[in-house]
């Protein structure tokens, strides 16, 4: 039987922890905008709500033209930003044993495909679309938060899986 170092136990502990806490912030970061939108139907105008109106106007124009609505109700940012936020989430959950270089390819693929939908849409190429903004903010930040998560697991695990 062999004796494994307390350091490396405790390295393993480190990394396990601030992987998993890497990952339910991307979740909770991911979800705020469903909890926005929960909290300004059941409590307008709360301190809550204006706190997190206040977040998302530091990062979304909040365009309502461009905004999705669940039973009448905004969302509190932009249907891209709508993606972004769900894309953080949805990377955080997914597992981490896929090879980085295809999850890099995909992250590519997004910023490609984010660049091309607002170029051609600020080109007057096409109309402005709710479900091509969400698609491509998922796209970008899905892979961008597996890539986070899997980064908090220590370059060691990442460079092994590409």
């Amino acid at each position: 039987m062999s004796v494994v170092p307390a350091r490396t136990v405790v390295k393993s502990l480190q990394t396990r922890y601030l992987d998993g806490v890497v990952r339910a912030a991307l979740i909770v970061l991911g979800a705020l905008p469903l909890v926005a939108l929960v909290l300004q139907s059941v409590s307008p105008g709360s301190g809550a709500v204006h706190a997190l109106e206040a977040w998302f106007s530091l990062q979304c124009h909040q365009d309502p033209s461009r905004t999705l609505r669940i039973a009448g109700h905004l969302f509190p940012v932009c249907a891209r930003c709508t993606g972004i936020y769900a894309g953080l989430a949805l990377g955080a959950l997914l597992p981490g044993r896929v090879s980085s270089t295809p999850v890099l390819v995909a992250l590519g693929a997004g910023v490609v495909l984010l660049g091309l939908d607002v170029a051609t849409e600020a080109a007057g190429l096409r109309v402005p679309g709710l479900a091509a903004r969400v698609v491509t903010g998922l796209a970008l930040s899905a892979p961008a938060a597996l890539l986070a998560s899997r980064a908090a697991e220590g370059p060691s695990r990442v460079n092994a899986r590409m």
